[in-house]
């Protein structure tokens, strides 16, 4: 069956579909030169299932074999059956593979083509015959029997006209194709050329075909002699010819063409007529020349590269060809590196090397990073470039081997040190807040015992002393603020809140609080509104107040005569409303190059000893940080002498009225401060006294504990305490924890009692922290009378 298969497949276009599938019994057999019938070509189904021979004794069986002995000498020739026409009908009988004789009625066909004559035949088996001892009967029937088929002529017919239908497609393609037939009489010099000979050659048609000596001058000289000897072999030798030379047209264009041809013999086997093809192969030379040079530089480069090359059989997993870098690097030769096992390089497993190699040659991947072995036993490592390549029809992996051992060794110190500063870093955090929370500690103590002494004395000496004394520790305060501050944004932990605050009021407040400052060194200190301002926006109040300290009190700093006036205004962009403020002062002024420098880290203009004024450098660069963070511009014009304008904008929200009352955020009307019991847990002396004379000052009565154990027995004997001041560094017991006892409910209080954290712990993320944990607001060490007293109004009345 297969063999039908498959001679259905190279039969099919001449015989067609109806031979293949016809259930009439039907054979091709080929005509010999001679004129004698030859062996039988293909047959059909039909045919294998009624004479029942096998595919062996089909292949050396000739027609002649299937005829009954005593009918075989009676069968008529070629030339008498197909003398008239081209088909014919007759009977005879023919041998099944059982042994058995039928008498059958063939119908057949002479089919002339290119590649031979052959004869088609369908057989219809005669029921009606009785075999005689002596054959007669047989030999009388098929000398009698000779008659026409007209439907099978009619067949044959139509079958002529397809392959002429088919010889017009073949002369379509050729032409397509851009192949030339031709053909030539040794004998009589009679020549026949198709179109596309003459396209190729160059000559006009209308002049007709040529000479062979007009033909040979085209041709290159260097090509000349070959072509010559080529056809002359052809002739004598009657071998077909296959040549490829260069060749300039009668047109003038060069060529690379390809010529073919055979011989056609006499009966004598006299070479008569010479036929063959002839096809521009131009642009195959040309691929072919680029082919070459690329492979020739691909050669060049590969061999002569400084990089690592080698080119690996993906296969068998073995080196085919390494350049000399490759020998260099691995420290073997050449013929020690050809053929090797990749696996004895590549510190891999056999099974995981076998799936990069599988990547890479799928182009699933390209990029590889792999531990090599050298000859000497060290390991390096390696980045590997590999992907397909075909070498002389033979498909290769093209790999470029990179050592990264430096790299790598680099990238591990880089990481270690990396690590190391992130360690460095953790530490300095954990220091600073440390340092913070021990130097607000005492700071809280001396700010409040000043604050309850500037409430007691009443001489003005006494009064100047102790404000002097306060605006040093201010001034302490705000420059542990600042390293603090610096040190949220480096981590790149300080965030923005959103609040509700009035512009005007927010600006103006601040102006003011210099203003005794600017009246005793005789400035003139003016905050003019420009234009209408919303009464209540949405920012973070604390931030832009620190904008505004900063730069309002470096401009009466350095001011001396004249005066500082403060504008500010609210104006639109295409992102939304914008609070921009600009603070001018008639000051010494800076140069033109001093400008960036006072905005970098711990600098001033004037850095120098005997410099006039003092600081720690760190405002300015922290004021250039919080305007980036609330997304705003910041803008210095100086001139030296003549003063300094700062401008910035912040952005901000417009409020609402109507949605915040609706959401319940409408401001609170000023109500008259009722007393409290308030609870203040402090574990040093000193600020604990401070706070409870602020709080009893303001009319609260106060208990104390010096930890959280004790909070939460005044909590179990007293439960009617309205609030707790909180501190979180203590003993025994700390805050957090005394806290979430409250929170569970394990004291006699209310499980929801405002409590306020009273803590030096201000670095970044305490506060959100505390009130993660459940504190009702915080308030960071060291604290004023007023801010403690507004604390505990804001927690009782919500």
């Amino acid at each position: 069956m297969d063999r039908l298969a498959d001679a259905r497949v190279a039969w099919e276009p001449l015989l067609g579909s109806a031979f293949f599938i016809s259930l009439t019994p039907m054979f091709c057999y080929r005509v010999e030169p001679d004129g004698s019938r030859g062996f039988i070509e293909v047959v059909n189904r039909a045919f294998i299932e009624k004479y029942g021979y096998s595919d062996d004794a089909l292949k050396k069986m000739t027609v002649n074999d299937l005829d009954a002995p005593e009918v075989r000498s009676a069968v008529p020739p070629l030339s008498t059956r197909f003398r008239a026409a081209k088909s014919r009908s007759f009977e005879t009988i023919h041998l099944m593979a059982s042994g058995a004789r039928v008498a059958v009625e063939v119908r057949a066909g002479l089919l002339e083509t290119e590649a031979g004559r052959f004869v088609v035949a369908g057989m219809q088996p005669r029921e009606d015959y009785v075999p005689s001892e002596e054959g007669k009967n047989g030999r009388e029937r098929i000398c009698s029997g000779v008659r026409e088929l007209e439907e099978l002529n009619a067949d044959l017919i139509q079958k002529d006209m397809e392959l002429r239908r088919r010889e017009a497609q073949f002369d379509t393609a050729r032409e397509l194709g851009g192949i030339g037939s031709w053909s030539v009489n040794l004998e009589t010099g009679e020549k026949y050329w198709s179109d596309e000979v003459y396209n190729i050659t160059g000559f006009d048609k209308g002049s007709g075909p040529v000479g062979k000596d007009e033909l040979i001058r085209l041709v290159h000289e260097s090509d000349r002699d070959m072509v010559e000897k080529s056809f002359l072999n052809c002739i004598r030798n009657g071998h077909g010819m296959d040549v490829r030379f260069g060749m300039t047209g009668y047109d003038g264009v060069e060529r690379h063409v390809q010529v073919r041809a055979l011989m056609e013999h006499d009966s004598k086997d006299h070479g008569v007529w010479m036929h063959g093809f002839v096809r521009d192969v131009s642009d195959d030379y040309r691929r072919a020349a680029r082919a070459r040079s690329s492979e020739d530089m691909f050669r060049s480069l590969f061999l002569s590269s400084s990089s690592v090359m080698m080119l690996i059989d993906p296969d068998t997993g073995t080196i085919v060809r390494p350049n000399a870098a490759a020998c260099r690097f691995y420290g073997y030769s050449r013929n020690e590196l050809i053929g090797k096992p990749i696996g004895e390089i590549n510190m891999l497993s056999d099974e995981t090397l076998g799936e990069r190699i599988s990547q890479a040659s799928a182009e699933q991947k390209r990029r590889f990073h792999f531990q090599h072995r050298l000859a000497n036993g060290e390991i390096r490592e390696v980045d590997v470039f590999s992907g397909p390549v075909n070498v002389l029809g033979k498909r290769l992996l093209y790999s470029i081997v990179i050592d990264m051992t430096e790299e790598r060794r680099a990238e591990e110190e880089l990481k270690r040190a990396r690590n190391e500063a992130v360690q460095a870093n953790k530490a300095k955090s954990e220091f600073l807040a440390n340092m913070s929370h021990e130097i607000r500690t005492p700071l809280n103590g001396v700010l409040g015992m000043l604050q309850l002494l500037r409430q007691t004395v009443r001489q003005a000496e006494e009064i100047e002393y102790v404000d002097t004394a306060l605006d040093s520790g201010r001034n302490l305060l705000r420059l542990i603020s600042d390293i603090l501050d610096l040190c949220k944004v480096e981590a790149g932990r300080m965030s923005v809140e959103s609040n509700r605050f009035n512009p005007r009021e927010l600006v103006k407040g601040s102006t003011d609080l210099f203003r005794r400052e600017a009246q005793d060194k005789n400035l003139s200190l003016r905050f003019r509104p420009s234009g209408p301002m919303p009464e209540w926006v949405l920012g973070d109040e604390v931030r832009v107040r620190q904008i505004l300290f900063n730069l309002i009190g470096n401009a009466v700093k350095f001011t001396h005569v004249g005066g500082i006036s403060v504008d500010a205004g609210m104006v639109q962009d295409g992102k939304g409303p914008l609070l921009w403020v600009s603070v001018k002062d008639t000051g010494i002024g800076m140069r033109s190059w001093e400008v960036p420098k006072v905005f970098e880290t711990f600098t001033q203009a004037d850095g120098s000893f005997t410099r006039t004024y003092q600081g720690s450098g760190l405002g300015l660069s922290i004021v250039r940080r919080l305007v980036q963070l609330m997304d705003g511009t910041l803008t210095v014009d100086t001139e030296e002498g003549a003063g300094t304008t700062v401008v910035f904008t912040v952005r901000l929200k417009v409020n609402d009225p109507e949605k915040d009352a609706a959401a319940g955020n409408r401001p609170r009307k000023k109500t008259a401060r009722n007393a409290r019991k308030v609870l203040l847990v402090e574990d040093e002396r000193v600020n604990r006294l401070t706070a409870r004379r602020m709080l009893e000052k303001e009319g609260h009565a106060v208990l104390c504990a010096e930890n959280g154990k004790e909070a939460l027995d005044i909590l179990n004997a007293d439960p009617e305490v309205d609030c707790v001041l909180m501190d979180v560094q203590m003993p025994v017991m700390d805050g957090v924890e005394a806290l979430r006892r409250i929170r569970e409910g394990r004291t006699a209080a209310s499980s929801e009692i405002p409590i306020i954290a009273l803590t030096a712990h201000a670095m970044a993320g305490d506060r959100e922290r505390l009130l993660g944990e459940g504190m009702n607001d915080y308030l960071s060490k060291p604290v004023g009378a007023m801010e403690l007293v507004r604390a505990v109004d804001a927690v009782m009345a919500k």
